[in-house]
C-alpha cells in the first residue's frame, strides 16, 4: 500500500472510535481512498472526507451563520463579475481592458485573475496601480475588483473567497471540535482553503504523509512537512526526478513506455494491452492532462462499442444530446435562425418536435425536406409565412389535379392527390411545431437588444421540452443545463444586450460544463484527470498524454496578471513557473504513490496538422529511471522505443473493435481475399464492385452510361414517343455531357433545391438572372404597350419603379446575407438595367418588340425521316424587323465569351438560338395565315456589366442542317450513349459529387478504345 493509505490505517486503529474529517480535493478522491483503505486495511469507522468548501459550509451550520450571505456558485461568480465589467466598460471606465469589448475570453481572464486574489486573502487596496507594468490596467483592475467587493457586501452574496474567509474566522472563535483534522501534505491549497482547515481543526490537525518525491523542490502551496520524508517504504518512482539517487535494482519493475500516432491511437493500444493481457476492466486507470482529448475518445468508443468506463471528471456537455441542443441553438440565434442549422439539430435526433394532430411526430428527414423546399434560407421572420406559401402551392397543385388542369388522371393521380393531401398535413404540422418554438424565443426590444435573463429562460424551455434524453449521461446533461441557465438567469442582472453579447453570455454558461463524474465501478475502465485521478489503488495505471504540449504545459503568464505584477502585489501568488513546478511536483507524486504496473505514453505524431510531436520530460525521466541510466537522452529514448503504435492492432488478440479485427485480418500473412468476401456477403456492395471494376477497364459498360434503353424507350426518347418533351436547354445539356442529361432527366436525379447561406451574395446567378428577365420583360411589355421606344430618360422612372417592386418581391422570398450585400446587388441590377436600356437607345435596327415571354408548348420539330419530337420553352423577346420578318432576343446576365465563336450551332452545343427560331416561324406561320414569317436573327443580349450590352446573333443558318445535328444528337439518346462528355464544364456541373463516370479524362481514354462508340458525339462538332 501507500503511504498516504498505510497512514491513514495505522490512524484508524490507533483513534477507532473517534471522529475522523478528511480533507481530500473531491469527493470522487475521497470515496476512492476510502475504499482503497478498506481494500487494503480491512475496515474502518468514524472517517468522513470533505472539501474545504463543504468544511466551511459545516463550520457556518453548526456556528448558526450559514443564513448570514448567499453562497455563490462559480458560475454565478463569473457572471457577476460579466454583468460589472459590462457596467464600467458602458460607463466609459475601462479604457485599457476596453479595447477587446466585453468579450468572453476576457472577462473569464479577469475573473480568474480576480478569484485567485481574493482565495489568496488579497483585497482591492492590495491592487496598487504602481505595481503594474502599464499603471492604466492596475488601476481598472482595482476599480472592477472594488466593485466586485461592495456589490457583494451589497447584495449580501458570498463568493468562494468570502464563505473560506468567514468560515475561517467563525472556526477561530468557536470552541476546539473533538474530530481530528486529517489534510494531505501534499495538498495545494490557497492561502483561505488552508486558513479554513487550520481553523476549523484547531490542536488536531494531522499532516496525511504521502509518498517521497525525490529531486523536486515542494510547491509552496503545499503543507510544510515537519522534517525530511521516510524513503523506507518508497515505490521506486519516487526517485523518478533524481534517478541517480535511486537504490540500486536490477530493473525497474512493472514501469513501461510506448508512443502512438496521435491520442486515439493511444487510447486503442491502452485498449489492445488490456485485452491482449486480459487484464480485467476494474483493475486498470487511465490517467490524462487535464484538458486532454483522452476522456472524450474513451467516451466515444464506450458510446459506440458499449466499453465500461467511468469518468471521474465526467465528459463535457457537448458530447450529449442536450449539449448539442444547446450549442446548436446557441448557433441557429447566431446564424440569424438559418434553416441549415434547424435541420442539421433535427437530422442529428437532438431537436425532437412534437407530435401533430395526427398524434405522431414528423419524422426528421420529412420535416427537413420540407424546411428546404420552404426556400427559408434564414430569418426568423421567414419561416411561418415561407411555410404557409409551400402549403399554398401544394394546395393549389391538388386543386389543379381535382380539376384534371395538370392533366394526369388515374392511378397515378389518385397517388399524387395523397402524396399532395399528405404533405399538406405534414407542413400544417411542420408549422405549428415551428410557431412553438419561435414562441418561446424572445424578440429584440426597440433598441434591438435582448432580455438576457428572459432568453435563458427561453433556452430552458427548448431543451426541456424539445430535447432528447435517453440515456443516463443525456438526462444528467439536460440536468445540469437546466441549472446552469438557471443560476446565470437568476444571478445575472444584465441590462439588454445585443444578441451576439447575449449569445456569448448563454455560451459561456455552458462552456465549462461535464456530466457523468463517477469513482471507479466495479467492471468498469477508470478514466481520470492527472490532478484528480490517481486514489484508486489499482494494480495497473496507464499514463497517457504525455508530450511536451501538453504536459507540464507551455508556462505561458497570466494575461491580466503577469509573473512580475503578481510577485510585487504578493509572495503568494504563484507564478507560471510556480505553475509548471506544481503540475510536475503533482504528478510526481501521483505516480510515486502507485504500486503495480505503471504505463506512460505520449502521441508522436499529430495526425490533424500532420507534424511530428515530442515527449514530456517526465517520459525521458521515466526512462532513465528504467535503464537505471541518468546520463541518457532524448535520441536514446528514441531509438529505444519501438515503433509507434497505430492503426493496425498488432495481432489477433490486441483487437479491440470491429475495426481492429478487420484490419489485422486484412493486414495478417495469408491475407484473405477481401473483396470477394465483402461481394460474397454484401449484394449492394458486389455490385459496386463489379461497377468499379468494369469502370477501370477500357471497354464501355453500362456502368460507363452505355445502357440498354429498350423496356423504357417510349418513356425517354423524344422520337420513340410523346413522354419526353424536350427544351433548348435540355438539348445542350445532351450534347454538352450526356451523362449529365441521364442523371437528370433519365434517372430523375434533381440537385436539392434550398436557399443556403452564403456570407458573400445574396443571388446566386440563375436566381439573379432570372429576376433581370422578369423586369425587362414587364419594362419592355409597358413600353411596347405605350407604342414607344426606349428612351433612357423617359423610361428611367419606370424601370425604377417595376425593378423596385421585382427586387422587394424576390427579397422576401429570398433573404439577404447583409444589408451591405443587398445593396451592393441592388445597385449591380441597376447598373444592368441601365446599360440594357442604353444599348436600347443605341440599336439601330429598333424593330417592334411584339411579344416577351412567348411561350413553346409542345411545337412538333421535324428532324428527317418522318421523325420528330416535341419542344417546350419561352423567348424572351419576338421583334417584328420588317414586313413577315422577325428577331428573337434572350437574355443573358453572365459573360459573353462562351458565345464568342458562336456561328450557328456552336459545334453542336448552342442550339436555343436556332432551335427557337424553327419554333416561332412554326408558330407563326399558324397564328398569322398567309404569311410566311421568317426569323432572320436569333440570339443573345447581354446587358450587364461584363456583357457591355454586347449581341451576338445567330443568322442565315441551314435548316436541313439543323434537322441533321438534331437526328445525331438525339440519336445518342436513342442508342443509349450516356458517357461523360470529354469537353464537359465539370466544375460547374450540379452533379459532379455524384459523377462515377471518371468524367471527361477517362471518357477520352475510353473513346481511344471505342471510337464506334463516340463517333456519334463526335460528328456534333462538324456543326459550327
Amino acid at each position: 500500500m501507500n503511504a498516504t493509505i498505510g497512514f491513514l490505517a495505522g490512524f484508524c486503529r490507533d483513534h477507532p472510535l473517534d471522529e475522523k474529517i478528511f480533507v481530500c480535493p473531491s469527493f470522487v478522491a475521497g470515496r476512492q481512498i476510502g475504499e482503497a483503505l478498506a481494500r487494503e486495511s480491512g475496515s474502518w469507522i468514524n472517517l468522513r472526507f470533505v472539501t474545504p468548501w463543504t468544511l466551511a459550509g459545516e463550520v457556518l451550520e453548526r456556528s448558526g451563520e450559514a443564513g448570514a450571505g448567499k453562497p455563490m456558485t462559480s458560475s454565478g461568480e463569473l457572471a457577476l463579475t460579466d454583468r460589472l465589467f459590462r457596467q464600467l466598460l458602458a460607463a466609459g471606465e475601462l479604457e485599457y481592458f476596453g479595447r477587446a469589448g466585453a468579450s468572453p475570453g476576457l472577462v473569464h481572464a479577469v475573473y480568474r485573475a480576480v478569484r485567485e486574489l481574493r482565495l489568496e486573502g488579497l483585497t482591492s487596496a492590495d491592487v496598487r496601480p504602481e505595481l503594474f507594468l502599464v499603471e492604466r490596467k492596475g488601476r481598472e483592475l482595482a476599480l472592477l475588483f472594488g466593485l466586485f467587493e461592495r456589490t457583494l457586501d451589497a447584495d449580501g452574496l458570498l463568493d468562494s473567497a468570502a464563505l473560506l474567509a468567514r468560515a475561517a474566522r467563525v472556526a477561530g472563535r468557536m470552541p476546539s471540535a473533538p474530530s481530528w483534522m486529517l489534510s494531505p501534505a501534499d495538498a495545494r491549497m490557497s492561502r483561505l482553503e488552508r486558513d479554513v482547515v487550520r481553523s476549523a481543526a484547531g490542536e488536531r490537525l494531522v499532516l496525511v504523509p504521502g509518498d517521497p518525491v525525490v529531486g523536486l523542490e515542494r510547491p509552496r502551496r503545499c503543507w510544510s512537512l515537519p522534517g525530511p520524508a521516510d524513503l523506507s517504504e518508497a515505490g521506486r518512482l519516487s526517485w523518478l526526478f533524481a534517478p541517480s539517487q535511486a537504490p540500486p535494482r536490477e530493473k525497474a519493475a512493472g514501469i513501461d513506455i510506448f508512443r502512438a500516432l496521435g491520442p486515439a491511437n493511444e487510447c486503442r493500444e491502452i485498449l489492445r494491452r488490456i485485452y491482449a493481457d486480459k487484464i480485467p476492466f476494474d483493475e486498470a486507470e487511465v490517467l490524462a492532462p487535464a484538458g486532454s482529448a483522452h476522456a472524450t475518445v474513451f467516451y466515444l468508443f464506450s458510446a459506440r462499442t458499449g466499453l465500461p468506463v467511468t469518468f471521474g471528471d465526467g465528459v463535457p456537455v457537448s458530447f450529449t444530446s442536450p449539449g448539442r441542443l444547446f450549442f446548436g441553438l446557441v448557433a441557429w440565434l447566431a446564424g440569424d435562425f438559418s434553416a441549415d442549422e434547424l435541420c442539421r439539430l433535427l437530422e442529428n435526433g437532438d431537436l425532437v418536435l412534437p407530435a401533430g394532430a395526427s398524434g405522431t411526430a414528423l419524422a426528421a428527414r420529412t420535416s427537413c425536406r420540407h424546411l428546404r423546399s420552404a426556400m427559408i434560407g434564414w430569418g426568423r421572420d421567414r419561416y411561418l409565412d415561407r411555410l404557409r406559401a409551400l402549403r399554398d402551392g401544394k394546395t393549389a397543385d391538388l386543386e389543379a389535379l381535382a380539376t384534371g388542369e395538370d392533366g394526369d388522371e388515374g392511378e397515378n393521380g389518385d397517388a399524387r392527390r395523397a402524396g399532395f393531401q399528405t404533405a399538406i398535413a405534414e407542413i400544417d404540422a411542420l408549422t405549428a411545431a415551428v410557431a412553438r418554438i419561435l414562441k418561446i424565443i424572445p424578440g429584440p426590444d426597440a433598441a434591438g437588444a435582448y432580455d438576457f435573463r428572459v432568453l435563458c429562460e427561453a433556452f430552458s424551455r427548448l431543451i426541456g421540452d424539445f430535447g432528447r434524453a435517453e440515456s443516463d449521461f443525456d438526462s444528467r446533461a439536460r440536468q445540469v443545463l437546466l441549472d446552469r441557465l438557471g443560476e446565470f438567469a437568476a444571478e445575472s442582472r444584465f441590462p439588454p444586450l445585443p444578441l451576439k453579447e447575449a449569445l456569448d453570455l448563454v455560451r459561456t454558461a455552458g462552456a465549462s460544463l461535464r456530466v457523468g463524474a463517477s469513482p471507479p465501478l466495479p467492471g468498469r475502465l477508470h478514466v481520470a484527470g492527472l490532478p484528480s485521478g490517481g486514489y484508486s489503488g489499482r494494480p495497473v495505471t496507464f499514463i497517457a498524454g504525455l508530450d511536451e504540449a501538453s504536459f507540464p504545459g507551455r508556462g505561458l503568464q497570466d494575461p491580466v496578471l503577469l509573473d512580475q505584477e503578481r510577485a510585487a502585489i504578493s509572495d503568494a501568488l504563484p507564478t507560471s513557473a510556480d505553475h509548471l513546478r506544481s503540475n510536475l511536483f503533482g504528478l510526481a507524486a501521483v505516480l510515486a504513490s502507485l504500486r503495480g504496473r505503471v504505463v506512460l505514453s505520449y502521441p508522436s505524431h499529430d495526425i490533424v496538422d500532420d507534424r511530428e510531436t515530442f515527449p514530456s520530460s517526465v517520459v525521458l525521466q521515466a526512462f532513465r529511471l528504467l535503464r537505471g541510466d541518468p546520463e541518457l537522452d532524448y535520441a536514446s529514448l528514441e531509438r529505444a522505443l519501438p515503433e509507434a503504435a497505430g492503426f493496425l492492432p498488432g495481432g489477433a488478440a490486441r483487437a479491440f473493435d470491429e475495426a481492429d479485427w478487420w484490419l489485422d485480418r486484412l493486414t495478417a500473412e495469408a491475407r484473405p481475399d477481401g473483396a470477394r468476401t465483402v461481394a460474397a456477403n454484401f449484394p449492394d456492395l458486389a455490385a459496386g464492385l463489379a461497377a468499379a471494376g468494369a469502370r477501370a477497364g477500357d471497354a464501355m459498360t453500362a456502368y460507363d452510361g452505355i445502357v440498354d434503353i429498350g423496356s423504357v424507350r417510349e418513356e425517354i426518347d423524344p422520337l420513340a414517343g410523346r413522354t419526353a418533351v424536350m427544351s433548348a436547354t435540355r438539348l445542350e445539356l445532351l450534347a454538352r455531357c450526356p451523362f449529365g442529361y441521364f442523371l437528370r432527366h433519365v434517372l430523375k436525379v434533381q440537385p436539392p433545391e434550398e436557399v443556403a447561406l452564403d456570407r458573400s451574395r445574396w443571388l446566386d446567378p440563375l436566381q439573379r438572372g432570372t429576376l433581370v428577365h422578369e423586369i425587362l420583360c414587364e419594362f419592355m411589355s409597358r413600353v411596347a404597350q405605350e407604342g414607344e421606344e426606349v428612351d433612357a430618360a423617359r423610361h428611367a422612372p419606370l424601370m425604377a419603379r417595376i425593378a423596385g417592386e421585382r427586387i422587394a418581391e424576390t427579397r422576401r422570398k429570398i433573404p439577404e446575407p447583409s444589408a451591405a450585400i443587398f445593396e451592393s446587388e441592388r445597385r449591380d441590377i441597376l447598373e444592368t438595367l441601365d446599360i440594357f436600356m442604353a444599348a436600347e437607345e443605341k440599336r439601330e435596327d429598333k424593330g417592334r418588340p411584339l411579344e416577351f415571354e412567348k411561350e413553346i408548348a409542345g411545337e412538333t420539330i421535324a428532324v428527317g425521316e418522318g421523325r420528330s419530337f416535341r419542344l417546350r420553352g419561352f423567348i424572351d423577346r419576338v421583334d417584328r424587323i420588317g414586313p413577315a420578318s422577325y428577331r428573337i432576343i434572350d437574355y443573358k446576365t453572365g459573360s459573353p465569351a462562351p458565345y464568342e465563336n458562336l456561328v450557328h450551332f456552336g459545334r453542336g452545343r448552342t442550339l436555343q438560338p436556332a432551335l427557337y427560331a424553327v419554333a416561332l416561324e412554326q408558330i407563326l406561320a399558324r397564328e398569322r395565315p398567309g404569311e410566311r414569317p421568317r426569323v432572320a436573327e436569333s440570339g443573345y443580349l447581354f446587358p450587364s456589366r461584363r456583357g457591355e450590352g454586347h449581341e451576338i446573333m445567330v443568322r442565315g443558318f441551314d435548316r436541313d442542317k439543323l434537322r441533321r445535328l438534331l437526328g445525331d444528337l438525339l440519336g445518342l439518346l436513342g442508342k443509349g450513349y450516356f458517357m461523360a462528355g470529354p469537353d464537359a464544364k465539370c466544375g460547374f456541373c450540379d452533379y459532379r459529387a455524384a459523377c462515377v463516370s471518371g468524367g471527361p479524362a477517362v471518357s477520352k481514354r475510353k473513346r481511344e478504345a471505342n471510337p464506334e462508340i463516340f463517333e456519334a458525339y463526335d460528328r456534333l462538332d462538324e456543326y459550327p
